[in-house]
């Protein structure tokens, strides 16, 4: 899970480096303090599982865990 707004590169840009460096395991989260906010929708190849608002509530984001580790989506 990565914030959209970093100091060095934003939550998009980490997940391209990440997916050009081989990491091809587990689910990326991108959390956004607003949907207004994004240049644009994040490429599909980075496999971004979820965009979370902030602020979210701790019960869904709990519901949200527990949903990827029941079932879990490689990517592609």
């Amino acid at each position: 899970m990565a914030d959209y707004h970093m100091p060095l590169m934003d939550g998009v840009e980490l997940a391209l480096s990440l997916r050009r460096d081989g990491w091809k395991k587990g689910l990326f989260w991108l959390m956004n303090g607003h949907a207004a906010a994004f240049k644009a929708e994040p490429p599909s190849n980075l496999h971004i599982a979820r965009i979370i608002e902030k602020s979210f509530d701790p019960v869904e984001l709990s519901a949200w865990i527990g949903e990827a580790l029941q079932d879990p989506v490689p990517c592609q």
